[in-house]
């Protein structure tokens, strides 16, 4: 009797001490996968993308050799693989960054493999979420993950796919958190980027609207995001040509994001750089319908107004070039009792 007590007593240690090394081994390789992946965090921080990328690498292979992995450890491997993306990404939209890379074979290689990485990286994030997705909150990681990788896709081109996904992700968010949430703003402004590349203007404009629409109710008013949503439209609207438009979401953008500054001087030279000739066009247009006006001698003191408001706001965007021309403008505007 004696001696089966012992011989289950040492069944029962040898147990206990098997898991005991089992939960022991997986918990210290989830401690190094953590480890890796918050030096990752630290260095994206210090602007170290490369450094950040192979220790997100690392992470996700420390986490691999957890055996029987619960969902909680699949869907952590899915945000180290999200995370390398989105450093894969930085890596091909950012030159800089690439000239830090310390392997001169990559350094050197084709900017676009940053991006060929990146899809698939994002690729095996998206699978792991929409296998392991039960509740509200996987569905919102799932429309992260197609928002990512619809960038990719936009920045290569894809126009169809990134549509595409940018799409279901608008869906995922709007059946999860109602229509036009807050949420949802980023995907109608991404997707009317994509269908302004793919020339379906019309669409687009819609989009473009919503996404404003949307950041109006949800940030402060003349919130710098606002004018971001105006240079989107400006852009729309020059390249359909329709200058009237154009010049009306331009000066909104201009007076916006010189009301937020220094914090929005790039978005300043990024709205110029998209729109370098846009000023001198709309000058062009609007002085040659004041001219027409002129020569056709219409007495139409409403028309005339308009007519020189268009032009004095063209001659405004011109810079120092059009200032004295501006001022003649406001001196016939006041003449004819109307505001400048």
């Amino acid at each position: 009797m004696k001696s089966t007590f012992c011989f289950i007593f040492v069944l029962i240690a040898l147990a206990y001490f098997t898991l005991f090394l089992c939960v022991g081994k997986s918990v210290a390789q989830d401690s190094v996968a953590e480890a890796y992946a918050d030096q990752g965090k630290r260095c994206l921080e210090r602007g170290q993308v490369w450094e950040a990328t192979r220790l997100f690498e690392k992470a996700i292979e420390e986490q691999q050799k957890i055996e029987n992995r619960d969902e909680n450890d699949e869907l952590y491997i899915a945000r180290l693989h999200n995370d390398v993306g989105e450093c894969y990404r930085r890596l091909f939209s950012d030159a800089a960054q690439r000239a830090k890379i310390d392997d001169p074979v990559l350094k050197n290689s084709n900017p676009e493999i940053w991006l060929v990485r990146a899809e698939k990286s994002l690729q095996a994030s998206l699978v792991i979420k929409e296998a392991r997705s039960h509740d509200r909150t996987d569905f919102l990681y799932i429309a992260r993950g197609l928002e990512n990788l619809a960038k990719v896709y936009s920045e290569l081109n894809r126009n169809t796919e990134a549509e595409a996904l940018y799409r279901k992700a608008l869906f995922i968010r709007e059946s999860k958190e109602g229509k036009e949430s807050c949420s949802s703003a980023s995907d109608y402004l991404y997707l009317g980027d994509v269908l302004c590349d793919m020339t379906q203007f019309k669409d687009s404009e819609s989009n473009y609207v919503t996404a404003l629409r949307i950041y109006k109710r949800c940030n402060k008013p003349d919130d710098a995001v606002l004018g971001v949503c105006h240079q989107h439209l400006a852009v729309l609207y020059y390249r359909w040509r329709r200058l009237s438009g154009a010049g009306k979401h331009y000066d909104e953008a201009v007076r916006i994001f010189t009301k937020n500054l220094p914090g929005t001087r790039k978005n300043l030279e990024s709205l110029r750089s998209d729109l370098k000739d846009f000023p001198i066009e709309s000058y062009s247009q609007s002085f040659e319908e004041w001219r027409e006006f002129i020569e056709k001698n219409t007495a139409n003191r409403v028309t005339q107004i308009g007519l020189l408001r268009n032009l004095l706001s063209a001659c405004r965007r011109l810079g120092h070039d059009g200032d004295v021309w501006a001022g003649d403008i406001s001196k016939q505007l006041r003449d004819l009792g109307a505001t400048p």
